[in-house]
């Protein structure tokens, strides 16, 4: 996976999980006529939600690393480029 699909990955895990919050929040208060607890709550638990995706990406992207690595063998990459 390249440097910018890892980003837009995070990126879009955090957006979806603020707007998924909003949208429940807002959609709440409309229907219970609660303004605006709902939507605090919900864009908070949304915010958390993000940031764990992102976390997880993360981990994924470690791990793949790490396997990676020990796939290489304990010397890693014995091709430099050099003569």
């Amino acid at each position: 996976m390249s440097g910018v699909g890892v980003g837009l990955r995070i990126v879009v895990d955090l957006v979806a999980g603020v707007a998924a919050g909003v949208g429940i929040g807002w959609g709440l208060d409309n229907w219970l006529e609660t303004k605006p607890w709902f939507l605090l709550l919900f864009t908070i638990l949304g915010f958390c939600a993000g940031l764990l995706n992102v976390y997880r990406t993360a981990r994924q992207l470690e791990d793949k690393k790490s396997q990676a690595d020990a796939t290489s063998g304990p010397g890693g990459d014995t091709d430099k480029g050099g003569a």
